[in-house]
């Protein structure tokens, strides 16, 4: 499910660059890695992906869409209260810099940016709350429903989710779940995918708080050049150690890989915990510790 957002500029035709689109936002960035191309033009790009450090979970999609000479903020739901108030705030800047006074939904309903905030997004939310529930529920076997966040996914199966419902405020539940995984202090390491002998691999480097999944599958970036989790030989996770100046990259060199499942087998139980339904959050480990690993 998702919600939009129109605001139609007459003044700039689509125009403005990236870094202006961010600019006007104010405490807004990029969450996409397009912040190097601030100078190209927004209607240059299929949409771009922007949030609020500490106050987004989900973020949010911005877009120029020709035919309606408007810009589209799009949110996926379920998300947070805060994305939503984000994109509110965002609205209103945006509307003021177009000069404009009329902000349409998807649906065609219209606002304004003073009665913006009146949209009914806390009744959006739980709907699509309620819906995923129900996808749960016709789950013919048990699995982990995965919503992707501005810093890193955020997993579900159906005990964790619905004890959110079953809460005295599902949408505040779910919110504070999902925006407090995002602002956890951690490094979220990139899937490889090694072609050929089809090897996973994810690093682990010394010291370094990190995230990483208890169990391992295709992410859904992997999934869009069409790998699979049967295709998969197997999990390798490399670990690396810092010989000399954490500051210096010439300092960081993998030590050795261990095979994911031996890692998850072998690592100290209080070394880690898990923060949802697929994820656990590695504590930094030193270099005996690493070294133990690799006996």
């Amino acid at each position: 499910m998702s919600v939009e957002f129109f605001i139609e500029d007459l003044k700039y035709n689509g125009n403005l660059t990236l870094g202006q689109m961010v600019e006007i936002g104010q405490n807004i960035s990029h969450y996409d890695g397009f912040a190097e191309y601030s100078h190209h033009k927004i209607k240059q790009y299929v949409s771009i992906f922007l949030g609020q450090e500490n106050v987004s979970a989900m973020g949010f999609e911005l877009s120029y869409k020709s035919k309606k000479k408007s810009y589209c903020i799009k949110l996926d739901i379920p998300c947070s209260t805060g994305d939503f108030k984000v994109v509110f705030d965002y609205i209103k800047r945006l509307c003021a810099f177009l000069e404009s006074n009329k902000v349409i939904t998807k649906k065609g309903e219209e606002y304004t940016p003073e009665n913006i905030e009146e949209y009914p997004y806390i009744e959006q939310i739980m709907a699509s709350l309620k819906q995923t529930m129900r996808a749960f529920n016709k789950q013919k076997e048990p699995d982990t429903i995965e919503f992707s966040g501005i810093n890193r996914d955020v997993s579900f199966n159906e005990e964790i989710f619905k004890e959110i419902m079953e809460s005295n405020d599902p949408v505040d539940s779910f919110s504070e779940y999902v925006t407090n995984i995002q602002k956890i202090k951690a490094a979220t390491p990139r899937q490889e995918i090694h072609l050929g002998s089809y090897i996973g691999v994810y690093t682990l480097t010394e010291t370094v708080r990190t995230i990483l999944p208890f169990k391992p599958v295709v992410n859904k970036e992997n999934q869009q050049i069409l790998i699979r989790d049967d295709m998969i030989d197997y999990w390798d996770l490399n670990l690396v150690v810092i010989d000399g100046n954490p500051d210096d990259i010439k300092s960081y060199k993998v030590l050795g890989s261990i095979k994911y499942s031996d890692f998850i087998a072998n690592i100290p139980k209080d070394k880690y915990s898990f923060i949802d339904a697929s994820y656990i959050l590695v504590e930094g480990l030193n270099r005996e510790e690493i070294e133990n690993l690799l006996k």
